[in-house]
């Protein structure tokens, strides 16, 4: 068997995620899980606070003129929601609708945009994409301006002064691994799921065929006006690289296609590349005599969007994995019959 020794730089967000993980050992680790664990009793009195003046309707939430649907999760990111808003946008788009999304933008500002938003409009050129974290606004804006009759609220579960007709929730993981902040990952906790019309797994494996999924699925390889196979990646020595919330889901796609991640690199979330990241990459890749440096669609996007490119005459190629959402039957038909449902039943409403 051919050994390929891997070479791992971690930047700096991944001795947090190591501590709460339990990675982390001694007594200084074990101190600091004794704090957060302390700190998550006030965080969770919070959020049940700010959960009952809601439901209690003591905090008003406000209705869009069009319905409202809303993909969100309770964890930290890293389940999905954005292929997931493209794949509802589509099947909105396929039942006869006109959507537009609503998005806070996180980390993007006018000259560089959020990666979410980036990659709406790479994958949805036709549809509006209104950034604001004053949902309401949002709301107001999009169907003034725009000729839409439904709106998909991107990660917005926890949005609650935006009333929605269709509540979709993410789990990109068991419940009995939740832990809530700053213990953990998660921002709401188990009994949230109750306010949920939908929840949907993400994780793997469909051990349940009773339960909804749907699975990020890698589809091909992209670069500037390039696309190759998946089946490239066999035993291609490879350095992948990212700034999302879970690396490890992406690097285990890589190598269930076949590709020896022989370097790596993890930048925090949301992380903005600039010239000399990838010059640094870029060695790296060559030290690790990688012939391919393959990164995701959000960070790809964002490398477009400034106009970064790789060092030419590089042996080594960068390129991203594309992805999308691939639901079970079972979800499918669910998500359809609640869509339809949905509109009917504002229609009727409308007509009174």
């Amino acid at each position: 068997m051919d050994l390929v020794a891997r070479r791992t730089i971690t930047m700096p967000n991944r001795p947090y995620l190591d501590i709460i993980n339990g990675l982390h050992k001694g007594i200084i680790a074990s101190l600091a899980r004794a704090l957060l664990s302390a700190l998550t009793l006030p965080y969770s009195l919070a959020v049940h606070l700010r959960n009952i003046l809601y439901d209690l309707r003591i905090l008003p939430s406000y209705s869009a003129e069009v319905p409202v649907v809303c993909v969100g999760n309770i964890a930290c990111g890293g389940t999905g929601k954005t292929p997931m808003v493209i794949a509802l946008v589509k099947m909105l788009q396929e039942l006869g609708h006109r959507p537009a999304i609503l998005t806070r933008g996180y980390k993007g500002s006018a000259e560089k945009p959020a990666d979410e938003v980036l990659l709406f409009a790479q994958s949805l050129p036709d549809v509006p994409v209104v950034v604001n974290p004053d949902r309401v606004s949002a709301a107001k804006a999009a169907a003034k301006q725009f000729d839409i009759d439904v709106l998909v609220m991107d990660d917005g579960f926890g949005h609650r002064r935006l009333s929605r007709e269709l509540d979709i929730v993410l789990l990109a993981e068991p419940l009995e691994k939740l832990r809530l902040l700053p213990r953990g990952l998660y921002r709401e906790p188990a009994s949230s799921l109750k306010r949920a019309d939908i929840v949907i797994r993400t994780h793997e494996p469909l051990d349940n065929p009773d339960e909804n999924y749907a699975v990020r699925q890698p589809t091909q390889l992209v670069s500037t006006g390039q696309e190759i196979k998946l089946q490239h990646l066999q035993d291609k020595k490879v350095l992948a690289f990212c700034a999302i919330a879970n690396p490890d889901s992406f690097e285990h796609t890589l190598t269930q296609g076949g590709a020896k991640l022989t370097a790596q690199r993890h930048y925090p979330d949301h992380h903005r590349y600039c010239r000399r990241d990838l010059d640094e990459l870029a060695r790296l890749a060559r030290s690790s005599q990688c012939s391919l440096a393959i990164t995701t669609m959000k960070d790809w996007v964002k490398i477009q969007h400034d106009q970064l490119t790789w060092p030419q005459q590089d042996p080594c190629s960068l390129w991203a994995l594309d992805i999308e959402m691939t639901f079970s039957d079972q979800t499918r038909q669910l998500l359809q019959a609640k869509l339809k449902a949905l509109f009917a039943g504002h229609l009727a409403v409308g007509d009174l």
